[in-house]
């Protein structure tokens, strides 16, 4: 009998392929419980799982309102937990305007993260 992961012979008595280490069909183990997948990326021959990601407690529409209406201090990035962030665009009025005009594109369309990194929700 030959093993089905690497051709290697294999006795038949035993559960796994003293070769590679591969599972016979006939003694595979049940699979254990996965986590939720988003996509899964084959690499060096490993499945790497992806789970999803997390979303911040901040909310997406008042990160919205308070950057349209007091984003050029940085009341906006105050709330995310930027605070580095928040007096660079109070001392500067909002990266002289053009910093708030991006922050207003990125929060809209929802690629604007927290201080952890995580999406807003």
């Amino acid at each position: 009998m030959k093993c089905p992961n690497c051709g290697a012979p294999v006795t038949p008595a035993l559960n796994s392929c003293s070769y590679c280490g591969g599972y016979l069909a006939a003694a595979a183990p049940p699979a254990p419980p996965q986590p939720t997948v988003v996509y899964k990326v084959i690499h060096q021959h490993q499945p790497v799982r992806y789970v999803r990601e997390s979303r911040s407690d901040r909310r997406r529409w008042v990160a919205f309102l308070l950057c349209l209406f007091m984003g050029h201090w940085g009341i906006h990035k105050f709330y995310l937990g930027r605070i580095g962030l928040g007096l660079l665009y109070m001392f500067t009025f909002g990266l002289f305007g053009i910093g708030w005009l991006v922050d207003l594109v990125l929060i809209l369309t929802g690629a604007a993260r927290d201080r952890e990194g995580r999406r807003l929700s």
